[in-house]
């Protein structure tokens, strides 16, 4: 446990003794730093032990690190879930979605996404976020990602626990790495999982709730601005004149849609070397 010792007249130093034992369970590598054994994350790991809680190796929970690969896009074949889709507690489809052939699909089996697996941010800056995918059809994981299948462990309960405020605080411990921080399975392995006999079937229940009525109020949403449109004459409006427009020009200081337009008479063609930039403006 964290202790406070006072050192050349200051106060409120804190270190923490820990046995070797504690150092090999806690870590793959051995780690042995102060940002590591802080006093934050040792005392949620003993709350957790001390109500009762395995380790996610304890219940036969896998994690896969899928391949790298390439990015060949096609327009209909397997979706690739990238990076920018998985948030925390739901997997955004609708910006931009991508695939890959089902050829492509065949030959990365290590990185297939089943219904009910986990998907967690293995690195960048997003890294410890994490979803549950809930869709019928596989889909392609990238790199980025780590795949858990929580097999003996209800993957509801443990998306659940991951992102609470103890779960990413233990994902966030086990970070490495500054520029470009990793989590690595070895580690996540390790992360205590409290247990409760009736919790699981509830959160289950409540998480597939809210996603229906989130569902059903996108839905909604989308409905009401049909109507206010109908109704203000505006379902097929068009803007009048063109919000966007393309100059050649030397690259200015300064380049926004507030200080360059197209009336702007810095904005002429000239012999030195220019570039395309394109200015968004609204009229």
């Amino acid at each position: 446990m964290p202790k406070e010792v006072a050192l050349d007249g200051h106060t409120n130093i804190q270190y923490s003794i820990v046995d070797y034992q504690s150092v090999a369970n806690s870590s793959h590598s051995l780690r042995l730093d102060a940002e590591f054994f802080h006093p934050d994350y040792l005392k949620i790991q003993h709350q957790l032990e001390k109500i009762g809680s395995y380790r996610l190796i304890d219940f036969q929970v896998k994690i896969k690190h899928p391949k790298e690969i390439k990015r060949n896009y096609v327009d209909d074949g397997v979706l690739l879930l990238r990076g920018q889709n998985v948030r925390p507690l739901s997997i955004d489809l609708t910006s931009n979605p991508v695939y890959i052939s089902e050829e492509d699909a065949e030959r990365l089996k290590e990185n297939i996404i089943r219904y009910k697996n986990i998907l967690i941010m293995r690195s960048g800056a997003n890294v410890g976020q994490c979803a549950i995918y809930l869709e019928n059809s596989n889909a392609i994981s990238m790199s980025d990602t780590l795949i858990i299948q929580s097999q003996d462990l209800n993957p509801f309960l443990l998306t659940i626990f991951l992102n609470t405020e103890h779960g990413k605080a233990l994902i966030e411990r086990g970070k490495y790495g500054s520029a470009q921080p990793h989590i690595a399975p070895p580690f996540l392995y390790q992360i205590p999982m409290p247990v409760w006999d009736n919790l699981p079937s509830v959160i289950e229940k409540t998480y597939l709730q809210s996603k229906s009525l989130r569902e059903l109020s996108k839905a909604r949403y989308i409905e009401a601005q049909t109507l206010l449109l109908s109704e203000l004459g505006l379902t097929d409006y068009q803007p009048k004149h063109q919000l966007t427009f393309v100059k050649t020009f030397p690259t200015p200081n300064m380049l926004d849609a507030s200080t360059q337009t197209i009336s702007n008479p810095n904005m002429t063609k000239s012999s030195a070397p220019s570039k395309v930039i394109r200015v968004v403006g609204i009229h």
